[in-house]
């Protein structure tokens, strides 16, 4: 089964690509995650995660006081299990293709969420498509390096001509 990781700089687009490549798929086939950005009066505050199912919970902002930190946001890990981790565990358990956005920073600071990525890209014999940042990451190079993961550098070019590729190789 194929396991694609997108891979780019930050706004290059690759949650525009989950989103369209999920909305070709139907509901009933896949699960999963997404994050957007959460803006107020034009400027970025935080950013949201919605299950493929319409649930949604805060990932992080510059207002929610939590031990964990990525630059000027607050990461809500108890809201990323309830929701994103929720999501990737059902999809594995009753879904054709998992969906994660993304596999970073903010989101390992769950270790539940951690294991569950690991467990999947290992174990599981199910199409995944999943974002990560470009940056080191121990658990992001372990992914990139196991034989059966393709990894797909998202650009300003390949962008829109992107998605068909994509719907064709996880139907």
């Amino acid at each position: 089964m194929p396991k694609i990781l997108l891979s780019g700089k930050p706004k290059v687009g690759k949650t525009t690509i989950i989103k369209k490549v999920l909305s070709s798929f139907a509901k009933t086939s896949c699960g999963g995650f997404y994050t957007e950005e959460v803006k107020a009066k034009g400027k970025r505050i935080g950013f949201k995660v919605v299950s493929t199912n319409g649930e949604e919970g805060i990932l992080a902002d510059i207002n929610h006081k939590s031990p964990y930190r990525v630059s000027k946001y607050y990461v809500n890990v108890a809201d990323f299990e309830r929701v994103a981790l929720q999501a990737v565990v059902n999809a594995e358990q009753a879904k054709d293709l998992i969906i994660i956005d993304e596999i970073g920073k903010m989101e390992l600071f769950s270790p539940k969420f951690k294991q569950a990525v690991e467990e999947i890209f290992t174990k599981s014999q199910k199409k995944i498509l999943a974002t990560i940042p470009n940056c080191d990451i121990p658990l992001v190079k372990r992914l990139k390096s196991l034989p059966d993961t393709e990894v797909i550098e998202i650009t300003e070019e390949n962008r829109d001509i992107i998605v068909s590729e994509l719907i064709g190789k996880l139907q």
